[in-house]
């Protein structure tokens, strides 16, 4: 996954497998939450019930922003209606953009979801998404569709009369050729290449090293919790109750990482569903005093493996899921 400044696409669902948006002003709250966040500008957004989609052109690294904006979210949520509650899951899908290849096609495929859900017959139809700013001439100051619109054409032209014609002749877009499975952009090689030398990012893992990072995680969560290691899931009662105590703890560690869901279910050979569920059950079944105990251990533990292998290790997976 890369990271640093640049044009990523935002996708998060409500928490505990909730409603995202409880009620129609809660739209319009999200919306103007979105476009305040501090070093981003809006660029196009699609929300439903359950999940929202959004894409930002982000000054600073895209999870300080997803961060700010969970927690101007739990903020905004205890404004309206005065108690505390986790309204963005943990878990979110981030992918990177490239602006002058594929911005235009990605904020025309986001616009045209609503269509592909078979949730209204034409993009304009749908009321939480901002298709209907790109085809008005005069688009609110606080989203920045002119990112979008002024790569539609080279020449000065009606960007909005451009726009919603080539809406009318859109389709549903496959992007999934154009996606890099392996650092979750969507760029060629050579842009990819440019991004990590520009930002410095650290070589990913192998697979290898990504199982090393695994073992490492779950002899942690051992030792701390005084557990016998075994190898897989036992017959016996007492270790199966053992393996269903660490096996999320040591997933959570490596989420805490940078890991994403689908890195942590091919690591694990785990059902991202199930996988989802483990992690959301964290906070509930141990205190926070012992999360942060083991997750300062944790860090500890890779700062020292990074020391001694510094050409090896890293916290960022290059799993191809």
């Amino acid at each position: 996954m890369l990271h640093g400044p640049g044009t990523y696409s935002f996708k998060v669902h409500g928490a505990k497998d909730q409603a995202l948006f409880r009620s129609v002003f809660e739209y319009d709250y999200f919306c103007q939450l979105l476009s305040n966040i501090e070093g981003t500008h809006l660029i196009a957004y699609v929300f439903s019930e359950y999940q929202a989609q959004w894409i930002m052109e982000c000054e600073r690294d895209w999870q300080d922003v997803l961060d700010d904006i969970k927690a101007a979210s739990q903020e905004s949520y205890f404004q309206v209606w005065h108690k505390h509650h986790q309204q963005i899951s943990e878990d979110a899908e981030v992918i990177f953009i490239d602006a002058v290849q594929y911005l235009v096609p990605a904020v025309m495929a986001m616009h045209y979801w609503p269509v592909s859900q078979k949730l209204v017959a034409r993009p304009e139809a749908y009321p939480w998404s901002s298709d209907r700013h790109y085809r008005s001439t005069s688009a609110p100051t606080w989203l920045s569709a002119d990112l979008m619109l002024k790569r539609l054409v080279h020449q000065r032209f009606n960007t909005a009369l451009r726009y919603e014609r080539m809406m009318d002749q859109h389709t549903a877009t496959d992007l999934s050729s154009h996606y890099h499975r392996l650092y979750l952009a969507l760029a060629s090689d050579s842009k990819i290449a440019r991004h990590l030398q520009k930002h410095r990012q650290k070589t990913p893992l192998s697979e290898e090293a990504c199982m090393a990072m695994r073992t490492q995680a779950e002899h942690l969560v051992n030792q701390t919790l005084g557990i016998q290691p075994s190898d897989g899931i036992s017959e016996t009662p007492r270790q199966r109750r053992q393996f269903h105590q660490t096996e999320p703890l040591s997933m959570w560690l490596l989420a805490e990482s940078g890991w994403s869901v689908k890195q942590l279910a091919w690591v694990f050979d785990t059902d991202e569903t199930v996988l989802q569920a483990w992690l959301r059950s964290i906070h509930a079944n141990h205190p926070a005093g012992f999360l942060n105990s083991l997750k300062a251990r944790w860090r500890e533990d890779l700062r020292i493996s990074t020391a001694q292998n510094p050409d090896e290790l890293s916290v960022e997976p290059s799993i191809a899921v």
